[in-house]
């Protein structure tokens, strides 16, 4: 009982502070599709660094 109490209480206060301050919430969505566009950078500069440094693939398939 108590769990879905303030389970339910958390929704109601995400809600009524969207709802009063709608600049917070662009806030929240800008942030994060910053954080997701730098660890899609991060991960992409990886990637690409690996394929730089690893030997090519064709070399290895040849000697298969």
């Amino acid at each position: 009982m108590d769990i879905n109490i303030t389970s339910i209480d958390v929704q109601k206060f995400t809600v009524d502070t969207l709802s009063i301050d709608p600049a917070w919430s662009l806030i929240c969505i800008f942030l994060v599709t910053w954080v997701v566009f730098v660890v899609a950078v991060l991960f992409a500069t990886i990637v690409y660094y690996k394929q730089i440094t690893k030997p090519p693939l064709s070399s290895y398939e040849q000697r298969i």
